[in-house]
């Protein structure tokens, strides 16, 4: 049986950390938007740097590529997670489980400054920006906001944890939707 999980949300509320609980449990493949990049790389036989020249000069739309690169995944592997922005990519296909979540911006900041060894004014701006831009990619994708309705269950993880985040989507995903 095949288990294909779409999880995404903000920006340091844990996605990468709750997908890797859930790929332990269930041995799935899990991509996010760093993966997709790297392979995109590779694929393309050039340097980061000149991949990010091209990226920024417009040479080709980075969404559309990773959007691209999400559904070869999705073609590719039967076990899936796909995580944090890349999720919002593939918004419009099926899983099994589409997950959102959220965490308290302090909680977030906190994670995001931790993770990346910054500090939480640095945090603070980079969470922020990608707040706007998460909504901004699925507008410019699907011509349609960001509606939390779209996902199957929403989770705070500031409330919850990782761990139990985790745990509570494996629970949603061994119980048949209605």
């Amino acid at each position: 049986m095949t288990m294909r999980i779409l999880l995404s949300g903000l920006l340091g509320a844990g996605c990468t950390e709750v997908a890797e609980t859930l790929a332990k449990q269930d041995e799935a493949k899990i991509v996010n938007s760093v993966e997709a990049i790297k392979d995109l790389i590779s694929e393309r036989g050039e340097s980061f740097q000149l991949f990010d020249m091209e990226s920024r000069s417009g040479e080709f739309d980075l969404d559309v590529l990773l959007r691209n690169k999400a559904l070869e995944y999705i073609d590719d592997f039967d076990d899936l997670i796909i995580e944090g922005r890349l999720a919002l990519l593939v918004l419009d296909h099926a899983f099994d489980l589409k997950a959102f979540l959220t965490a308290t911006l302090d909680d977030r900041i906190a994670h995001v400054a931790s993770r990346r060894k910054i500090s939480k004014e640095q945090a603070r701006k980079i969470v922020q920006h990608s707040d706007k831009e998460r909504e901004h990619v699925v507008e410019k994708l699907f011509d349609y906001p960001l509606d939390l309705c779209r996902f199957d269950v929403v989770l705070n993880t500031s409330t919850y944890g990782f761990e139990r985040a985790a745990q509570t989507l494996g629970e949603f995903l061994r119980k048949p939707k209605r």
